[in-house]
């Protein structure tokens, strides 16, 4: 999905392969049925799902499924509630959908939905504290964390939703407040990195970690080139760790702990 400096919405899905040769590859795979932008996706039980965005006829509520094996997608049951700039994290079969907004007006969305992907139904969860548009999402540990995003101006909240118990918990805020930003945990370590900081409205190549013992957030070194409302995810492979490393097409991987965290413009 996403556009290409325009407000056409596409539907192209292109696949990375980091293990593929010195800088990787990249190659083309099967359109989603929806194009649109500004679109959230989490991987869950070997799928990739694509929810909500904006296409042409305004905030979307499509959720559909990728299934790599057989380069086919499958249109699934709806969110509640029809949104772009979302964000959207897996943890235990399940998908959360969090925040966003509407064209008509843009107000920051507080709405936390879940999709049980063996069910294929969605339900809806408390709101999270803060509403905001532009977050990032992950799963870490047994929590969901949404983080940063924008509610007017940038924020640095984050907060953690427990499953098992229903309700959401706030936890030390980011060094750098953005929005527009990716988040992924790799070897029990969660990463946020790129955005707009909203001190000066530029794009950050900070990389923070967030130190579960200490409850706080630590800076990293920074990614080679600056990018707002980028993705990211976690690919386990073979890594030493440390630096990052340019990969074609605006892809780099950086790599931590042993497993490699991909963050894509």
């Amino acid at each position: 999905g996403g556009h290409s400096g325009d407000p056409v919405p596409l539907a192209l899905v292109e696949r990375f392969d980091p293990a593929a040769g010195p800088t990787g590859s990249w190659s083309r795979r099967r359109s989603m049925p929806t194009a649109r932008h500004n679109l959230a996706a989490a991987a869950a039980l070997g799928r990739l799902f694509a929810l909500g965005g904006l296409g042409d006829g305004g905030d979307l509520s499509v959720v559909e499924s990728y299934d790599a094996a057989a380069d086919a997608w499958t249109t699934l049951q709806a969110m509640p509630t029809a949104r772009g700039f979302l964000a959207a994290a897996a943890l235990g079969g399940k998908i959360y959908a969090l925040g966003g907004a509407g064209m008509a007006d843009l107000r920051p969305s507080a709405k936390a939905e879940r999709l049980d992907v063996q069910a294929g139904t969605w339900s809806k969860l408390p709101d999270m504290p803060t509403g905001r548009t532009g977050l990032a999402a992950a799963s870490h540990g047994v929590r969901i964390y949404a983080v940063g995003g924008r509610d007017g101006g940038g924020r640095a909240a984050v907060e953690s939703f427990d499953p098992a118990v229903g309700a959401w918990s706030s936890a030390a805020g980011l060094g750098v407040a953005r929005f527009g930003c990716a988040a992924a945990s790799a070897a029990g370590v969660l990463y946020v990195f790129g955005g707009v900081d909203v001190k000066d409205m530029e794009a950050p190549t900070s990389v923070e970690r967030f130190v579960a013992a200490a409850g706080t957030w630590e800076p990293l070194p920074e990614i080679p080139g600056a990018r707002n409302f980028l993705a990211g995810a976690m690919v386990e492979m073979p890594c030493a760790g440390g630096a990052s490393a340019e990969r074609k097409d605006a892809a780099e991987d950086a790599c931590m702990h042993g497993g490699s965290v991909l963050a894509i413009t």
